[in-house]
C-alpha cells in the first residue's frame, strides 16, 4: 500500500480503489490487505460490501475458500438482492 494512505474518510474509498485495482492487476495479496485496512477501519459489520468482497475474491483466488465462504455467505445474507454473492 502506498505511503500516506489511511483507512478513514475518503481515504478509505481510495484504499478500497486500490484494493479492486490490485485484484484486477492479480496482485491479491495486496487486495486482500488492502480490504483488510478498510474493514477493520469501520468493523466488520459496517464495512462496506464492496471490501467485504474484494476480501472474499481475493481469498478465493489464493484457494482459501474456508476463509472466503463464510464472508461470501455473509454478504449474500446482507444483500439477499445481489445474486453475485
Amino acid at each position: 500500500m502506498a505511503a500516506g494512505r489511511s483507512n478513514d474518510g475518503h481515504a478509505g474509498e481510495s484504499v478500497l480503489q486500490a484494493a479492486f485495482a490490485a485484484l484486477e492487476r492479480g496482485d491479491v495479496q495486496e487486495a486482500e490487505a488492502d480490504a483488510r485496512r478498510v474493514i477493520a477501519g469501520q468493523g466488520h459489520a459496517s464495512a462496506p460490501p464492496e471490501a467485504l468482497l474484494v476480501l472474499a475474491l481475493a481469498l478465493a483466488q489464493q484457494r482459501r475458500a474456508a476463509e472466503a465462504l463464510p464472508i461470501f455467505e455473509a454478504l449474500a445474507a446482507r444483500q439477499p438482492q445481489v445474486p453475485e454473492h
